[in-house]
């Protein structure tokens, strides 16, 4: 069952946007460290979806289901949406990730969110069984030893993380080994996943029992809370039906035979250049061979890319992906180590060189590009399919989600642009076909690691560095006192915070508002003024001028 737009009269976990005002002087220095440290509590507010979300599991949960599945597309904030959930239960909790990163991650969120409880880790280099919550490895779950341990904590609530993973055989014997498919159970099991489908015959539906709640790509777009996808098809001669499949999915050996080749490589940097130059980007390939000769072409090219794969050490790893988030290198290869679990809201550009039949696989990849961040207000998605446009691609994203779960293919009749440049393409006949569907965005000022956004009478919203590697967010208004939004937040956390305060609470004063619009850019006439600012004949002119485009 699929629940939309779940509401309910008992929002009790609605606080106030805004709750600690500290008088000191207004006239402060922006770009200067701000070293006063407040000492009272900061309450950030979940968005009105997530409320929606829990309250759905718990009217789920009195009507006597107690798997429930919760579908949140990537960038949705899923991790917080257990974080508050957490905090509202307050029972043991046993939160299952399947990767370091992702544990840690929510390690900071629950710390953020639920300061009073206890966490512990549980890996292969932690043993912390004895607090409030276990944040656990899956992997190390699955040992007998670990799971023994586990089981002896006697866990009311329990939370799997991309639980589309939760069908597989391991993953089922330890959820059966906690207890949770007694019949008379009280534990509540929750699965969280942005694709609550899978295409290897394996059903969801054998460890949860319902879909209690679910907030699509599309709809996190069309909210605001994921920026605009720019999709850009370059269709091939390319024969996918030739290709062979497994598990509803092209096999990677078969499908790197046809895009595994000097000219659809070349043709794959090359479109790069044409449409997202110098602009940070993850490009997937089919598999680890591919993805290294692909980052060997762009080296080529003089475009600076390296690839990872899961062979590396974590430390190898970790040292590229911090090089990419620092901007020493402009294109990320990797075949699937990047699906899950990695963050980089900077990155502009999703190339798509691993066409897929799967809707799930699909929205992984592009999704590592739609988070937002200052200035950007869309994310360049290339894809490389057939002519015919039979596999998955950026109109997928767009689709309602009932449709989505019913189909995972998509086909289109919008007409082609002008082809590549004939001497590029020898023998793949490729054509672009561009479709931007969604519209505008703020623009923040930078000075250094501070982001500013300026609106009507001098208020001011910022962004500032705290303490290092963390970061607050202030409100100023001429006159009054500053007030402190949020603070010892990482720097995507507190973003998407001042992004929600901007557009929710403040919306006429922070005008949204498209940088690159042509129909903006007014000195291109030489008028100096704003469009509200401008003569008749001025309108006159400019009117003339569109017309004539």
């Amino acid at each position: 069952m699929y629940l939309k737009n779940y509401t309910t009269s008992n929002n009790n976990l609605i606080a106030s946007p805004v709750n600690h005002i500290i008088p000191i002087d207004l006239q402060i220095d922006q770009k200067r460290e701000i070293e006063k440290e407040e000492t009272a509590t900061i309450s950030i507010t979940p968005r009105q979806y997530q409320i929606d979300c829990i309250e759905a599991i718990f009217s789920w949960r009195a009507r006597g289901k107690n798997r429930l599945l919760i579908s949140i597309a990537t960038g949705g904030g899923k991790t917080v949406i257990f974080a508050y959930l957490i905090k509202k239960m307050c029972v043991r909790t046993l939160l299952l990730c399947h990767t370091k990163e992702q544990q840690y991650q929510a390690k900071e969120k629950l710390e953020i969110i639920a300061p009073e409880l206890t966490i512990g880790i549980v890996n292969k280099d932690h043993k912390e069984f004895d607090r409030k919550v276990v944040i656990s490895s899956i992997q190390a779950a699955k040992s007998p030893a670990t799971m023994s341990k586990l089981i002896e904590q006697g866990f009311d609530l329990i939370i799997i993380d991309e639980s589309h993973h939760a069908a597989t055989d391991d993953t089922r014997r330890l959820i059966e080994a906690l207890g949770c498919f007694n019949s008379n159970s009280t534990q509540l099991l929750l699965g969280f996943t942005a694709t609550p489908f899978r295409t290897d015959g394996k059903g969801l539906g054998e460890v949860f029992e319902v879909i209690a709640y679910e907030k699509n790509t599309k709809e996190l777009i069309d909210e605001g809370y994921l920026v605009k996808p720019i999709g850009l098809k370059i269709a091939t001669d390319i024969d996918f039906s030739k290709v062979k499949t497994k598990d509803g999915d092209f096999q990677a050996v078969s499908l790197s035979q046809v895009m595994d080749t000097p000219e659809m490589n070349r043709l794959i940097v090359e479109s790069y250049i044409k449409n997202a130059n110098g602009l940070k980007t993850i490009c997937f390939g089919t598999n680890v061979q591919h993805a290294g000769n692909l980052a060997c072409e762009f080296n080529k090219y003089g475009i600076r890319a390296k690839l990872i794969h899961g062979k590396m050490t974590s430390k190898e790893r970790d040292a590229i992906l911090e090089e990419y988030k620092n901007g020493n290198f402009q294109v990320l290869l990797n075949c699937a180590i990047l699906t899950e679990g990695f963050d980089s809201p900077e990155t502009e550009c999703i190339i798509i060189a691993r066409p897929t039949q799967s809707l799930g696989l699909y929205q992984q990849m592009v999704g590592r590009g739609l988070r937002k961040f200052p200035n950007k207000n869309k994310c360049i998605v290339i894809d490389f399919n057939d002519k015919n446009h039979s596999i998955c691609n950026s109109a997928t994203l767009l689709r309602d989600a009932e449709e989505e779960l019913k189909d995972n293919t998509i086909s289109t009749n919008k007409k082609l642009s002008k082809p590549l440049d004939r001497e590029i393409n020898q023998e793949l006949q490729s054509a672009h076909l561009e479709h931007d569907l969604y519209g505008e965005s703020f623009y923040w000022d930078k000075d250094g690691r501070t982001y500013t956004l300026k609106g009507k009478d001098n208020i001011s919203l910022i962004v500032t560095p705290q303490n290092g590697k963390y970061y607050r967010v202030i409100f100023i208004k001429p006159e009054e006192p500053r007030v402190i939004i949020a603070k010892n937040l990482d720097f995507s956390y507190a973003f998407s915070i001042a992004q929600d305060f901007a557009k929710k609470y403040k919306k006429d004063v922070f005008i949204l508002k498209d940088k690159d619009a042509y129909w903006r850019n007014l000195n291109k006439l030489g008028y100096k003024n704003s469009f509200d600012q401008l003569t008749r004949g001025q309108a006159s002119d400019w009117i003339d001028h569109l017309l004539k485009q």
